[in-house]
């Protein structure tokens, strides 16, 4: 499906749970970036009030972690327990200070939870267990699948522009989406235009989830919760977003569920293109760098979450 911006008042839905949609499906999200429909700009995903979006596809296993260390050139993974296939597409952490050495590859075999890849690493990938204060800590890289069955896209001139699309939900909507992939979304530098976006839901958001989606290669965010109380962002893999990465944007928002998500290669705007000034606080003697998870109210259910790296 191709269109330059879907506004959904009704009932959106590909799959329910249990009922997964197992074929494919991949939405294309052609604008320019540059119009302004119905008032939520251009390239856009939009639940209005009263508005349902479902998107349920295949069951599979979000990330897990490496069982053994992954040595520079290697071509074999192995991984904990997993469901995953040949032409899986996988991130894997840094375990080094430097994040741009997560590294993407493909499985091109498998024999149980071992995994051959496409290419040799060019990096090292750390696993074993380290003692601190008389205390055993296992440290292995995370390792998440970038693909989904049912994909929410910008289309290919969003690495050029920036700007990529945007899916916000509205007060009043419905949303349970599970088992998608969204890629090239978000829209640099423009305030409310992110990948993921539950807007002003207010105490509607109990009972709505974004859980075990892959959420890559975006250009504002990757989840943003503002407004909002009582949503659920689950089991997620953000990989490769700009700015504050997991975002509660006003302070306000309580009852949400940040559980199990993984987090990496959050990148640092350029200087211009910083939503807030803590994305990029070039001006401060500590030069932060942008958040994985940015938490401003205690009253949140933070749990299982792993931070893998975020660029300085």
């Amino acid at each position: 499906m191709e269109a330059r911006y879907i506004l959904v008042n009704g009932t959106f839905r590909c799959g329910t749970n249990p009922n997964r949609f197992t074929k494919n499906l991949t939405i294309t999200l052609t604008g320019s970036g540059n119009g302004n429909f119905f008032g939520y700009g251009d390239k856009y995903l939009v639940v209005e009030g009263g508005g349902t979006l479902s998107l349920h596809g295949k069951a599979r296993t979000p990330w897990v972690r490496l069982t053994q260390t992954a040595p520079q050139g290697a071509t074999t993974l192995h991984l904990e327990d997993h469901d995953w296939k040949v032409g899986d597409r996988l991130v894997i952490a840094s375990t080094d200070f430097r994040p741009e050495q997560a590294e993407e590859v493909t499985i091109v075999a498998k024999n149980g939870n071992r995994v051959t890849i496409d290419q040799p690493l060019e990096y090292m990938h750390y696993c074993g267990t380290e003692t601190y204060r008389n205390r055993d800590i296992t440290e292995c890289a995370e390792v998440g699948l970038l693909k989904r069955n049912i994909t929410i896209r910008g289309n290919a001139n969003s690495d050029n522009t920036l700007l990529g699309g945007h899916a916000m939900f509205r007060s009043g909507s419905t949303i349970k989406v599970e088992g998608a992939e969204f890629q090239r979304m978000g829209q640099v530098g423009r305030l409310g235009r992110y990948p993921v976006h539950w807007h002003m839901q207010r105490d509607n958001g109990h009972g709505q989830y974004v859980r075990s989606c892959a959420i890559r290669n975006t250009f504002n965010r990757a989840i943003t919760i503002h407004g909002s109380h009582g949503v659920a962002a689950e089991d997620n893999v953000c990989y490769d977003a700009e700015g504050h990465a997991v975002f509660f944007e006003d302070g306000v928002e309580q009852d949400n569920r940040l559980v199990g998500n993984l987090v990496l290669a959050t990148r640092k705007p350029a200087a211009g293109e910083e939503m807030l000034p803590h994305d990029n606080s070039l001006d401060e003697p500590q030069n932060r760098s942008p958040a994985a998870f940015w938490i401003s109210h205690p009253s949140n259910v933070i749990d299982g979450n792993v931070a893998a790296d975020s660029f300085g």
